[in-house]
């Protein structure tokens, strides 16, 4: 029983030390379908044009992208959505291609357009159908292969030439720009005779020249031969399985692969890559030289695949389309990946460590060793010790003694078998986080829990150290490195410390970034220390003693590192949950910054450990472990490309410095930079001159330019790169007109039109002011002719008459006051003559002495009244003098001239709104006849004052008013006058 136990135990010993067999390492694809837009899972060819989209022609017809989105051209015809095949460029920048009937269309300005000759090509449709081939020379020219024909060559005016074998059953191909086309049987009896033998010619330089190198063979389907044309200026001929490499026409190998490919791409580095759609073995097949194929050592990226185009773009990346799964984007050929599908016995890939010559090891989780042997890529799984953690932690690789170690616990391997290493002082087991060997002691440093383990290298012995003045018992550490000068330098609870004499000691430099918690520290051959901070990126002290500190802004893949390594080269790598950072130093004492992360190719950001080891750079990561041939160039972010434009919703043209009016004047504009390893994950910016100078951060690639004021715009945008660098800008002018009434003719003609309507306005007033003067001149004149009217001589002369009466009878009182009253009358009328105007109680004045003196002319025959209503204030109330008199002086003459005796003139004073009233009554026989009513207004007195009042006031209400006046049984009772005097405001 106990036999057969040794037995099962040596079984499953020898079945993990045992080599595995594993496939070839993978490279990284991103796979596209009519899940992220493609128009067909069925993809024939891709192109690449000269402004770098690529176009692929599918069963649904033919499409171009941007990194973004499969953009389909439009397409009116009665073929849209229907295959496309054969997509070629001319000197013109339209894309050519095939329609299944043998129609040829091209591509421009995004609209697809029948060819314009296609007439011409109909006797060929007819025949041939689908040409095998189509490529457009320096010339112009448009090249197709036909099978059973040969070539056809159609210039830029429609005329056609058919180029054949002067020789029947000829495989004939041509040499069209450096590439040699697909090679098509010339000869018309072809289908009759599938058997018998053919040859193969080129056509080159106008003729038709046969290479008599090639073996001769029976005809055989199209699908299964190919030629191209290598970068060294061979030819590599495919034919039924076997590959010939012809140099200047003759063969110089041969070999059977047993497949053909249909399409051949060749890389920089003169890597061969064949897309194989037929047969047992389709995929896409990497031989890394000629003479790999030649030798048939090469690799099968994707198998079970039907590939029927392969194409590197200009960025070094491939697309690859299939026959039933789309497209195959590889953006970084230099990152190989090793996973399950390889052997491995699980895709986390938790530590690594190298032997110095030829064996990579790998920790994995759950736990688990695996030993690469790098000359083969051959794969071996090591017995692991009894762990407790359910991972492999910690390897390290002593050189100087050939053993392994591995945590946790810690324990080494030496001749094949684990021994553990214990610690002294308590003879037990323990475990480290991390593993550091001291250059100048040979001595292993790993943190725990509490203090750090220093282990000798030679037996294993470990020794516990922990700070004697530190309080706590369990003080954890996170990291311990030894220096070339021994200096033990340990990342506690507290920051960074050294080691000396049993106690953690502050180090002797400072620097702002350690107030972050540092959790690694590095030391490389150089002497440099790379400190990783938590949640603060890399802390760097050069040997001379300057200080760096490195974070995400400075090109960082993370500010949270979770190891550091030293690499040979005096470079350290930063591994983090976001990619892997490499940090070289500059000769002038700076450090360059690469970040490698998922958008560069690594198949996970989560980085745990990384190992130069063969000459490449192996990276942890939880899905495989990743062997980088290369790091990828950095090409540089091309400046974004303005696509697409709606003014008010409407769509547009980019037209340099458009003018677009005033209520246009909301804009949407789509962008986009052409960069297919970004995969879409472009950071953008931009702003708008002339309306702001602040740039606007964004992942969309759309913006919107809501109701902008009239004036000058500059819209600006640019794209970041991986590396973190700006591409130069892209710009577009455009101008927004201003509306008709915000224009400078607007505004020059509402400034000329309102001078002149000041200049009118003032010519008014002007005219206005003359008008008023004119018109106060004349009143002044009708008031000086009225004033002399009322003071004519007959009255002047009965006036001193009666004066000289009472003097010459001895009547002094009489005379003296009749010359008093007439001296005052004359003094008043002389000084409303000077002012203008007068008060109310001026005017009651001059009337009083007037009718005084002419009641002493008409001998006593006539009484007056003067009365005003009590509200009149008569000092406030002003009036032009001499208006009332006229009328009075009437209603003497003509009302009183009969009366002897008995006569009575009353005159009232009264407010009407903003006129002074004024009522002239006598009680004379009032106005009978026209005539009277004629010769009363013939009165020179009467017609002026009419005529004052006229100029006073445009109110005709302002002018005279006559009432007669009568009894209750009919008899005439007198005479009323009303005048209506304007009041000043």
């Amino acid at each position: 029983m106990r036999g057969l136990v040794w037995v099962r135990k040596v079984f499953w010993a020898a079945l993990l030390i045992a080599p595995l067999s594993v496939w070839p390492q993978q490279v990284a694809w991103t796979n596209y379908t009519t899940r992220q837009g493609l128009p067909a899972n069925v993809a024939y060819e891709v192109w690449q044009s000269r402004d770098d989209h690529l176009w692929f022609t599918t069963e649904a017809g033919i499409c171009r992208f941007n990194g973004y989105e499969f953009v389909r051209p439009v397409d009116t015809s009665t073929w849209n959505g229907a295959e496309a095949f054969i997509p070629t460029e001319d000197l013109h920048g339209r894309i050519w291609f095939a329609r299944i009937d043998g129609s040829l269309w091209y591509v421009q300005h995004d609209t697809v357009h029948p060819f314009e000759h296609s007439a011409r090509l109909e006797p060929f449709r007819r025949r041939y159908q689908l040409p095998m081939d189509i490529q457009a020379d320096a010339d112009g020219n448009l090249w197709l292969a036909y099978n059973h024909l040969g070539l056809l060559r159609i210039d830029p005016e429609g005329h056609v030439r058919d180029i054949r074998s002067p020789t029947h059953r000829v495989l004939l191909y041509a040499e069209i720009g450096g590439r040699a086309m697909i090679p098509v049987v010339s000869s018309p009896e072809a289908m009759a005779f599938r058997r018998s033998p053919v040859s193969t010619a080129v056509y080159r330089e106008g003729s038709v020249k046969h290479l008599t190198a090639l073996p001769v063979r029976p005809l055989l389907d199209v699908q299964y031969r190919g030629f191209w044309k290598l970068r060294s200026g061979d030819v590599l001929h495919a034919y039924d399985g076997v590959y010939y490499l012809l140099r200047a026409d003759s063969v110089l190998w041969q070999a059977r692969l047993g497949f053909t490919a249909r399409r051949l791409a060749e890389t920089s580095e003169g890597a061969l890559l064949l897309a194989v759609h037929m047969g047992e073995r389709p995929g896409l097949f990497y031989f890394s030289s000629v003479e790999d194929l030649r030798r048939g050592r090469g690799q099968n990226l994707l198998p079970g695949c039907f590939v029927t185009d392969i194409r590197i773009d200009r960025w070094g990346g491939w697309w690859a389309t299939t026959h039933h799964a789309g497209l195959f984007y590889c953006k970084n050929p230099g990152i190989e990946v090793f996973d399950q599908r390889q052997g491995l016995p699980s895709d986390e890939v938790t530590c690594l460590a190298f032997d110095g010559k030829n064996r990579l090891f790998a920790g994995f989780r759950p736990a688990a060793l695996v030993a690469l042997r790098l000359e083969s890529d051959r794969m071996e799984r090591i017995s692991l010790p009894r762990l407790t953690s359910r991972d492999v932690e910690v390897l390290l690789f002593d050189t100087a003694r050939g053993r392994l170690w591995c945590s946790a616990p810690l324990y080494f391997q030496e001749n094949g078998r684990w021994q553990t290493a214990l610690q002294v002082e308590r003879n037990a087991v323990f475990a480290v986080k991390s593993l550091s060997k001291g250059p100048r002691s040979g001595r292993l440093w790993g943190p725990s829990s509490s203090g750090f383990f220093e282990t000798e290298a030679s037996s294993g012995r470990s020794w516990h150290r922990r700070d004697a003045d530190e309080p706590s018992p369990y003080a954890r550490t996170f990291d311990v490195a030894e220096d070339a000068n021994g200096v033990v330098w340990v990342i506690t609870h507290r920051g960074l410390r050294q080691w000396r004499h049993g106690r953690y000691e502050p180090p002797p430099w400072a620097h702002p970034a350690l107030r972050f918690q540092p959790r690694h520290v590095c030391l490389s051959s150089s002497g440099a220390m790379a400190i990783g901070l938590r949640s603060a990126g890399v802390l760097i002290r050069a040997p001379d003693g300057r200080m760096t500190h490195l974070r995400r802004a400075d090109g960082l893949a993370s500010d949270q590192t979770m190891r550091m390594y030293a690499g040979p080269d005096g470079a350290f790598y930063a591994c983090s949950n976001d990619g892997l950072s490499r940090l070289t130093p500059r000769p002038d004492g700076g450090w360059d910054v690469r970040a490698l992360t998922r958008r560069e190719g690594l198949p996970s950001g989560q980085v745990s450990d990384v190992e130069v080891a063969g000459g490449y750079l192996w990276i942890a990561t939880h899905r495989g472990l990743v062997r980088l041939r290369r790091l990828p160039e950095l090409p540089p972010m091309p400046p974004p490309r303005l696509e697409r434009l709606w003014v008010n919703n409407r769509p547009a043209d980019f037209i340099p410095n458009r003018r677009l009016p005033h209520d246009s004047n909301t804009l949407r504009l789509r962008f986009y930079a052409l960069h297919y390893p970004s995969e879409g994950e472009i950071q953008y910016r931009y702003r708008l001159l002339g309306a702001d100078t602040t740039f606007t951060y964004s992942n969309v690639r759309e913006v919107l330019l809501a109701n902008l004021a009239h004036g000058q715009y500059t819209f600006e945008v640019q794209a970041q790169s991986p590396s973190g660098q700006w591409s130069a800008p892209t710009r577009w002018s455009f101008h927004v007109c201003p509306a008709w009434w915000q224009t400078v003719w607007f505004w020059m003609l509402l400034s000329l039109a309102v001078a002149l309507a000041l200049a009118l306005a003032y010519r008014w007033r002007l005219r206005q002011k003359h008008q008023q003067t004119a018109a106060m001149e004349k009143i002044r004149q009708l008031e000086a002719a009225a004033l002399r009217a009322q003071m004519n001589p007959h009255f002047i002369f009965n006036c001193l008459n009666s004066i000289q009466h009472f003097i010459a009878d001895n009547n002094a009182d009489a005379a003296t006051h009749y010359l008093a009253c007439f001296a005052r009358l004359v003094r008043l009328a002389l000084h409303g003559a000077v002012d203008g105007r007068h008060s109310l109680r001026e005017e009651i004045d001059m009337l009083s002495n007037y009718l005084a003196l002419e009641q002493l002319r008409f001998r006593n025959r006539f009484e007056y009244r003067i009365t005003t209503e009590p509200a009149l204030n008569l000092d406030d109330v002003t009036l032009p003098p001499l208006l009332v008199q006229p009328f009075v002086e009437n209603a003497l003459l003509h009302g009183l001239q009969n009366k002897q005796e008995g006569g009575l003139i009353t005159v009232t004073f009264a407010l009407d709104e903003r006129h002074l009233t004024a009522a002239i009554t006598d009680n004379g026989p009032g106005m009978k006849t026209t005539d009277d009513a004629k010769r009363a207004h013939k009165s020179v007195g009467m017609m002026l004052t009419q005529r004052r009042l006229a100029l006073l006031s445009e109110d005709a209400t302002s002018s005279a008013q006559w009432e007669n006046l009568t009894l209750p049984d009919g008899t005439p009772a007198g005479l009323r006058v009303t005048l209506r005097i304007p009041l000043e405001a």
